[in-house]
């Protein structure tokens, strides 16, 4: 028989052989491998299509297409795993259960027999022993007993307790793989959610899905569900448009890019004009890091099916994907490429012929100049009078694009006739677009040309009955003038006739574009002329009620006072300044405010001292946030521009003033534009001095202003010396972080480790 020590001791082996295996299956559920997942899921998959009698796999079985890829199925074989991880769970938490049941039955009995057989022991010794020495044996025995079972529940508590911390460390990363399976499952659901919403986040989130079940069940399954959502909402169909530009990656590369092109080949022949855009920048955006062999066997033969579809809607969206195929397809495609460019160029729709004339400037960037001149021109031609405006709308772009691959004679010959007919073209959009583009189209010709060919007609231009193209002609009229740089009597005389004309235009819109290229032709008149004849019509615009104009002359006024000097315009741009500082529209004073470091190179220190420091002060007190923040900045750029002694005795007083202004808003605007000073004042006097300055606030009765100043600090650690922070920085941070707003303490806190992390590594 087994004495009380040894049956122990086989419980203690049995518990610990349990406990090893206990561990050994959590580590084969926590890492299954992929092998052990594939068979799992080819079960679960045999026992459904036994129980249903249908076959599942649609590539192996040849199901329909529709419930092959029903994304419910795609949810239930992406869960099989977690669901199958769960219940050996479970089972090994129940078998575990059972065990220690077992174990502790099989000590009660064990005690009970102990029991049993001691009480048989006592009453077979002799009768004639003395009772206290059988007392003590009892005793002795009874402490025994009580020692081994002490150590055994000692020993099933350290048990307990390693099985715990196991379960704590697989925590983590099983609430991490929960969470993104149930996200998983809840996109997969939206997928065919009667909600709109709902379907467009879960569309959205694809690359998702896609991430989840792998790189070949994308292609098998979540592409094949792709192609058949050709009824979907056309916001879905955008969506899905977009997606796929970024799903090369996600299907395994560009060699199986053949799988998601048949998708474009609906998409781009879809009524919506946004699913056609999506779908179009998407094939191009998957082009780009397609090599020939894979363009020419993919992108090539949608091109050429989509140019050849007898309705008009692909068609159009063949256009804009010529400029990505033609490059990377071999000679014979190219030809094919081209003839399809011409028919198109004659289409009958002029849908179609719109489509092609607007990329008509990114398809000759990529042809050969022979085949432009053999075989585009005469569409070109046709396209520049095509009796609808919308198809003439882009050639005079067009025109810029194939004069960059011609010759100057050549551009002579060809497109120069073809410009000047546009430039006098009856439809006011065609005008306005050669007004966009001369300047580029001048750059290209000799100032000869340009006197000869173009000056006239540009004129006509600025006289133009439509404002709108008065408006984007004034808008150029100093570059296109720097052409004519050696014709200075005509700038002088026609130009600025006409500019006066502009002056008083009607129309505001042209008034303001005429402000912001009038004092461009100051270099091209020179001092005198432009003393004379160009500051009479700038200081007339600036009397103009309208704010947009003055704001626009002083944007560009330094090219005006380089010429002509500050003291002749100075009062009417002070003038402006006083009123624009308190516009009712925050928009206006926010522009002027960040033109200010420009006008303080214009205007010098001792007029910026006089007129726009007190305006300074106007800004940093503005009722609006953005305003203060902007007025901040400017004057440290101002402070820049300066030096550092300007700064330190005209700004700091300045900014140190709302320092102990009732406003605590005030206050916080003061610290954030003295934070400002610091990053570009080098001198260290001048920083200890802002510094004493700030830490004045870590009293502030505002647990708002306390906390900003901990938040600046923060940002001026970097460009302190370890000195000041020592003295003045650490004291400050410690100091809040004993505060009594919670807030303070966390920032003061957070700031201090990183100032004592930037002293680590100085």
């Amino acid at each position: 028989m087994m004495s009380n020590e040894q049956k122990n001791d086989v419980l203690d082996s049995e518990q610990k052989t349990i406990k090893q295996d206990i561990i050994e299956q959590n580590e084969q559920v926590q890492e299954p491998n992929k092998e052990n997942l594939a068979e799992a899921n080819n079960t679960s998959n045999e026992e459904s299509n036994s129980n249903n009698n249908t076959p599942n796999n649609h590539l192996q079985n040849n199901k329909s297409e529709t419930q092959e890829n029903d994304p419910k199925l795609i949810k239930e074989t992406i869960l099989e795993n977690t669901e199958d991880k769960n219940e050996d769970e479970n089972e090994n938490e129940n078998k575990n259960e059972n065990e220690n049941k077992n174990e502790n039955e099989n000590e009660n009995e064990n005690k009970n027999k102990n029991k049993n057989e001691n009480e048989n022991e006592n009453e077979n010794k002799d009768k004639d022993k003395d009772k206290d020495k059988n007392e003590n044996e009892d005793k002795n025995e009874n402490q025994e007993h009580t020692q081994i079972t002490e150590i055994k529940i000692n020993k099933n508590l350290n048990d307990n307790q390693d099985n715990e911390f196991v379960d704590d460390e697989d925590e983590d990363e099983k609430t991490v793989q929960e969470k993104f399976i149930k996200e998983v499952a809840g996109l997969i659901d939206g997928l065919i959610n009667t909600d709109l919403k709902a379907r467009i986040i879960s569309f959205r989130n694809l690359h998702k899905i896609s991430k989840a079940i792998g790189e070949q069940r994308t292609r098998t399954e979540l592409i094949v569900f792709l192609s058949q959502c050709k009824n979907e909402d056309e916001e879905v169909l955008r969506v899905i448009a977009e997606e796929l530009g970024d799903f090369i990656p996600l299907i395994g590369g560009y060699e199986y890019v053949d799988c998601i092109i048949g998708i474009f080949d609906y998409l781009l022949s879809h009524e919506d004009q946004k699913t056609r855009e999506n779908s179009i920048q998407s094939v191009i955006k998957i082009s780009e890091g397609m090599n020939q062999r894979q363009i020419q066997d993919n992108i090539f033969p949608l091109v050429i099916k989509l140019s050849k579809s007898p309705c008009f809607v692909p068609r159009s969206s063949s256009c804009f994907l010529f400029n990505c195929t033609y490059p990377k397809c071999d000679p014979d495609s190219q030809i094919e490429l081209r003839q399809a460019i011409s028919n198109l160029c004659k289409d009958t729709e002029a849908f179609v012929r719109k489509a092609i004339s607007s990329s008509f400037h990114d398809i000759v960037s990529c042809i050969e100049k022979d085949s432009i001149i053999n075989e585009f021109l005469t569409c070109f031609n046709n396209m520049s009078n095509d009796m609808q405006d919308t198809v003439r709308l882009s050639s005079p772009k067009t025109c810029v694009s194939i004069s960059q691959k011609f010759s100057l004679d050549e551009r002579i010959k060809y497109i120069l006739p073809l410009f000047k007919e546009l430039m006098v073209d009856k439809s006011w959009r065609v005008r306005y677009s050669v007004a966009q583009n001369i300047v580029k189209f001048s750059d290209l010709l000799e100032p000869e040309i340009v006197k000869e060919h173009l000056f006239k007609p540009y004129l006509k231009l600025l006289k133009d009955f439509e404002p709108e193209v008065r408006a984007k002609s004034a808008s150029k009229i100093s570059k296109f003038c720097s052409h004519l740089k050696s014709y200075k009597d005509i700038i002088c005389g026609e130009v600025i006739d006409i500019a006066s004309d502009l002056v008083n235009d009607s129309s505001n819109i042209v008034k303001c574009s005429f402000g912001s290229s009038i004092t461009g032709l100051a270099p091209l008149l020179g001092e005198e002329q432009s003393k004379v004849k160009l500051v009479p019509l700038v200081l007339e615009l600036m009397s103009e009620f309208n704010s947009e104009v003055k704001i626009n002359i002083i944007s560009n006024l330094e090219s005006l006072t380089s010429i002509v000097g500050v003291p002749i315009i100075s009062e009417s741009i002070l003038t402006a300044l006083n009123e624009l500082s308190v516009d009712q529209k925050w928009r206006n004073r926010l522009k002027i405010i960040n033109l200010v470091p420009e006008i303080a190179k214009s205007l010098g220190k001792e007029i910026f001292n006089q007129s726009l420091i007190p305006l300074s002060g106007k800004w940093l007190t503005d009722t609006v946030h953005l305003i203060r923040e902007a007025a901040g900045q400017s004057l440290a750029d101002v402070g820049k521009i300066f030096g550092v002694e300007w700064t330190h005795e005209i700004l700091l007083p300045k900014i140190s003033q709302l320092l102990t202004d009732k406003s605590y808003l005030l206050r916080q605007i003061s610290l954030y534009s003295l934070m400002l000073l610091t990053k570009f004042v080098d001198s260290q006097n001048v920083q200890e001095e802002i510094l004493t300055k700030m830490i004045q606030l870590v009293e502030d009765p505002i647990p708002n202003v306390r906390f900003y100043l901990a938040k600046i600090i923060e940002k001026m650690g970097s460009t302190l010396d370890s000195k000041l922070i020592g003295k003045y920085v650490e004291p400050c941070l410690q100091k809040l972080s004993l505060d009594k707003d919670r807030d303070v303490k966390f920032f003061a806190h957070q700031t201090l480790k990183k100032i004592q992390g930037h002293l680590r590594k100085k």
